[in-house]
């Protein structure tokens, strides 16, 4: 996942290209020596800086691009601290986050979608390592999809921001080696 992001807590930003804090150089290397990566391995990243400033940090060749792997479009509510009405307006959402979209913005089965689909495309190529910097609710996804479960269970996943969960994956065979390392 990518490093902090500098934001005040409770504003949602979701699709929003904000900056990362001033921890960020620390981040990095403390994720660098987390992942231990030798020379032969490619990055793929959203494209928003918050996750592409750590790819490029992260890479020795260039960055491969998706826009896939994107957080939730959180619509008219992107980079809003929820007032009282909007708060009741999100836990209205929260009843079915899965089906119902965010005003102009996405549900968390288009969020899904689109990120197990990155996750199929993955699939094909013939990379041995592929580090994949996102956010959380692709990294939710993900292992909700591969783990098989509920996505009522989403909110029992918390992700840190610099965490590092890996995926040992084939077309056959996926699994869950670690979440948050």
């Amino acid at each position: 996942r990518h490093t902090t992001p500098e934001i005040s807590k409770g504003v949602l930003y979701g699709q929003s290209d904000i900056e990362v804090k001033s921890t960020f150089a620390a981040e990095v290397s403390s994720i660098k020596e987390r992942l231990k990566l030798d020379d032969d391995f490619i990055v793929y990243s959203s494209p928003l800086k918050r996750c592409l400033k750590l790819a490029q940090e992260l890479s020795p060749a260039a960055v491969q691009l998706d826009e896939r792997l994107k957080e939730l479009n959180f619509g008219d509510w992107e980079m809003k601290e929820l007032d009282p009405e909007q708060q009741a307006l999100m836990s209205e959402w929260m009843k079915d986050f899965i089906t119902q979209r965010v005003p102009n913005g996405e549900s968390f089965q288009d969020l899904y979608d689109r990120s197990v689909s990155f996750l199929n495309d993955l699939l094909q190529k013939t990379h041995e390592i592929a580090v994949v910097v996102t956010h959380g609710g692709v990294i939710s996804a993900l292992l909700i999809h591969i783990l098989g479960i509920s996505p009522e269970k989403l909110m029992q996943l918390h992700l840190d921001f610099g965490g590092i969960s890996k995926i040992s994956a084939s077309e056959s065979l996926q699994r869950v080696m670690f979440i948050n390392r």
